[in-house]
């Protein structure tokens, strides 16, 4: 569609072979665009792609809220008032080691 009109159309002004070359080098992009597939995606797919890659901005000023972590959050905080508002009249229970006997229980002589 756009060879051969270029090529009967400048073959008596530039010559024959210089119309050829002409007629093939217009008619390569075309072919190209034809016929070029990469990862499913023909030419003009990925030439817009690059392109809104190279030309748009590269921060994005939307962010998603990750509902799972706000919600850990609200479950921590919820946790953690509810053990401040029990431990708050209440003793703390002994802690003791692992491997070692609570030396109040034992009897005078038993160890």
């Amino acid at each position: 569609l756009v060879g051969l009109p270029v090529y009967f159309f400048t073959r008596g002004a530039i010559g024959n072979s210089a119309a050829v070359l002409l007629m093939i080098g217009l008619m390569m992009p075309f072919f190209f665009f034809a016929m070029y597939e990469r990862d499913g995606q023909p030419a003009e797919k990925i030439l817009k792609n690059r392109l809104r890659y190279k030309l748009w901005p590269k921060d994005r000023p939307y962010r998603t809220d990750n509902l799972y972590k706000s919600m850990s959050k609200k479950e921590v905080t919820k946790i953690a008032k509810k053990q401040t508002a029990g431990s708050s009249g209440k003793a703390s229970a002994k802690k003791h080691q692992a491997g070692q006997k609570d030396q109040s229980r034992c009897k005078a002589g038993q160890n």
